[in-house]
């Protein structure tokens, strides 16, 4: 039997990895996010900025990594992401799996659990390939908090929970959103989806757990502030009641954004039409079946908590910011109706059609992983080409003027253009061009060219003085480079 068993879990574990390997296999060729460079070049400001965010297990782990140079070893750490989101996918699924009663089609569950981390949003994880050590660590710390997860919770499992959440939480705090989602999802697998006491008060033990361990981090981060350890950053400043209240309406329009277009990332209407189709069959069951009004109700707090919980990290920033990877759980709204149905036990009709629905819309991430991710490797390739062009004209300056150049003033003219014309996609940093960004420019120009120029951000006067063109169109270096004496002057169209 346990040979078997072994035998089973080994083929699992390999067909996810497979799985995974052919989605994001694409990623494994070089590929750069717009901070990238300044972590490669500057890994002292890399280890300190995680802990003025609050991150306090990237501040241990970058130290401890502070030797090897991520960035430019990224190959063997994107296998190493991708063996991650494999090995805890698959954990996840066969923890599910051994819960749920009379499992009918087994290919659904196992939609539903590779759709939470197989989706265009993942794309974030892989291009912040700096980030990869913190979102390996964080994400198998969820896993480890939600095996804690029993039909008999001991003290010892809340402890358990409590703790690996705790370690997550310092790596990336919108992880928490994976922890309240399984757990939920899975307490109300286990009360085989009835709102007992037991699910009623596991479930709002789960939210504790999880909100707890976000209010430590933040209590956290705010005494190594007042104590001088840590500086306030712009995202992490407090902006009381009044910036609560402006964020929750920042965010009601993401949401609606969300929804109708997937900020750009998905076809158009399909995620709202797929959401309607599979939450419509959810109210129909109920109706139905003639459920008591207790089921509507768990139904309900399961959609708000698991929902709320995408964006609440959101409300306490000092801006609205709402990237893939800030909102990484997102696509478990697309899980949670499969499940449902799955613990209903409903007719076959219905769950072909919401199995079906949820390999569209994943067959659809994966078609859509493939080409925002050959826009990233793109861009990453102008930028590198545009690197080589500077440092030829800077070469060609030190050669007839006999001066050395070792710093760089940088500013965007009046009208900057985030993305390369022949780039079919660019949303928030995604395919953004590194020209653009002041602390990326001169890092890009020197790790390209093995160089060490000190960046100045140049000031109005200097811009107008030196440059009679305040915009371009396109890249002309003739015009958007000016040299004087050790300095280059370069504006980013």
């Amino acid at each position: 039997m346990h040979k078997e068993r072994r035998k089973y879990y080994i083929k699992e574990y390999i067909g996810f990895c497979l799985f995974y390997l052919i989605v994001f296999a694409i990623m494994l060729n070089r590929h750069y996010s717009i901070d990238a460079f300044a972590y490669s070049r500057n890994s002292t400001n890399a280890y300190v900025g995680n802990l003025n965010l609050g991150r306090f297990g990237n501040y241990v782990v970058f130290g401890l990594f502070r030797n090897i140079n991520i960035v430019t070893h990224q190959r063997i750490f994107t296998y190493i992401l991708i063996i991650t989101l494999s090995i805890v996918s698959c954990t996840l699924y066969i923890h599910l799996k051994k819960h749920i009663h009379n499992l009918k089609y087994d290919i659904i569950l196992k939609t539903s659990v590779i759709i939470v981390f197989c989706n265009v949003f993942m794309i974030d994880f892989f291009v912040y390939i700096e980030m990869v050590l913190a979102w390996c660590f964080g994400i198998v710390l969820v896993m480890l908090a939600l095996l804690q997860i029993d039909r008999n919770m001991t003290i010892k499992n809340w402890l358990l929970m409590f703790l690996f959440m705790l370690m997550s939480v310092s790596f990336y705090q919108a992880l928490i959103g994976f922890f309240v989602y399984f757990a939920l999802i899975d307490i109300y697998i286990l009360n085989e989806g009835k709102l007992t006491k037991s699910a009623f008060w596991n479930s709002a033990g789960v939210l504790l757990c999880g909100g707890g361990a976000g209010i430590f981090n933040i209590g956290l981060l705010r005494v190594l502030q007042k104590i001088g350890i840590a500086q306030a950053e712009s995202r992490t400043e407090d902006r009381g009641l009044q910036g609560i209240l402006s964020n929750i309406k920042e965010i009601c329009g993401n949401i609606e954004n969300l929804f109708f277009n997937t900020h750009g990332f998905m076809p158009a209407y399909m995620v709202l039409i797929a959401l309607i189709i599979m939450y419509g069959m959810i109210i129909v069951t109920l109706i139905y079946r003639r459920e008591a009004w207790q089921q509507y109700i768990y139904i309900f707090l399961l959609i708000v908590c698991v929902r709320g919980v995408v964006y609440v990290p959101h409300l306490l920033a000092s801006t609205v910011w709402m990237a893939p990877r800030s909102i990484i759980s997102y696509w478990s709204i697309f899980s949670m109706p499969c499940i449902i149905l799955l613990v209903w036990n409903v007719d076959k009709l219905s769950l072909c059609i919401e199995g079906i629905l949820a390999v569209i819309v994943m067959g659809t991430n994966i078609v859509n992983i493939q080409m925002i991710s050959e826009n990233v490797i793109a861009t990453n390739r102008l930028d590198e080409q545009v690197a080589y062009m500077i440092q030829q004209k800077i070469d060609l300056y030190e050669e007839k003027s006999g001066q050395i150049v070792d710093t760089i003033y940088i500013r965007n003219d009046d009208n900057p253009s985030y993305k390369y014309k022949a780039i079919d996609f660019q949303q928030f940093e995604l395919c953004e061009r590194i020209y653009n960004v002041s602390w990326g420019c001169v890092e890009a120009i020197n790790y390209y060219n093995n160089k060490e120029y000190i960046t100045v951000l140049m000031d109005d006067a200097s811009f107008a003085n030196r440059f009679s063109k305040k915009d371009w169109d396109s890249l002309n270096l003739d015009e958007q480079m000016v040299f004087d004496g050790n300095s280059l002057y370069f504006v980013a169209y």
